[in-house]
């Protein structure tokens, strides 16, 4: 997909309600165990759902380029008029 002068391809299209939602699927973690801390994540099913998962908490090695990567996915599909958000 060519859009704005962005290119790139999501791994994953969440279909919610007024459009898509990227996804990308990665081959590292980005939880760790954690005995005092917890995280909150989105199942797939329900992307604007806000689970907390205690005895969870981010990876110690922060993922900065998977959160840049999904917001550049975002700016593409917002270009396109395929993102739920005006």
């Amino acid at each position: 997909m060519l859009t704005a002068g962005r290119t790139g391809k999501p791994d994953i299209l969440i279909k919610v309600e007024g459009g898509y939602l990227p996804a990308d699927v990665k081959n590292h973690l980005t939880l760790k165990r954690s005995k005092v801390k917890s995280a909150f994540i989105s199942p797939l099913a329900s992307p604007d759902e806000r689970v907390d998962v205690r005895g969870w908490t981010a990876a110690s090695t922060h993922r900065y380029e998977d959160g840049l990567q999904l917001a550049h996915y975002t700016r593409m599909l917002e270009a396109c008029g395929y993102h739920p958000r005006p």
